[in-house]
C-alpha cells in the first residue's frame, strides 16, 4: 500500500482504485477483516470484485516504481504530504493548498 502511495496510484485521501482494493484484500481475507459487513458478504463482493480488477491487471501485490522514475513525476510524494527520497536526498513535503513545498 505504501508503494502504491508512492507511486500516485491511490485516491486522495490514500485509498487504490475498489478493484485493485479488492484483489489485495482477497489475497490477504485470512488475516484482514473489516468489522463490517459480515464476513461472508465480504467474501461474496471480493468474489465478483477480485476477478475483474485481475482482468484489468491489478494483482495482490505492487512492484514500486524505481526512485528516478518516481523523481520525475512533478509530484514525487504521490499526491500527499509526507517524507521520502528523491534521487537519494531526504525530502519532506506538506501539503499548502494545490502545491507542495519541499523542506530538505
Amino acid at each position: 500500500m505504501f508503494a502504491l502511495a508512492a507511486d500516485g496510484k491511490t485516491k486522495r485521501k490514500g485509498m487504490p482504485n475498489p478493484l485493485r482494493l479488492a484483489v489485495i484484500a482477497r489475497a490477504h481475507f485470512d488475516d484482514v477483516r473489516l468489522p463490517f459487513p459480515p464476513a461472508w458478504m465480504q467474501k461474496l463482493g471480493l468474489a465478483l470484485g477480485a476477478p475483474l480488477g485481475r482482468l484489468l491487471g491489478y494483482g495482490s501485490t505492487y512492484e514500486a516504481a524505481a526512485p528516478s522514475e518516481r523523481a520525475s513525476r512533478p509530484d514525487a510524494l504521490g499526491g500527499f504530504g509526507g517524507i521520502g527520497l528523491v534521487d537519494g536526498v531526504p525530502l519532506v513535503a506538506v501539503r499548502q493548498g494545490r502545491r507542495e513545498r519541499p523542506y530538505p
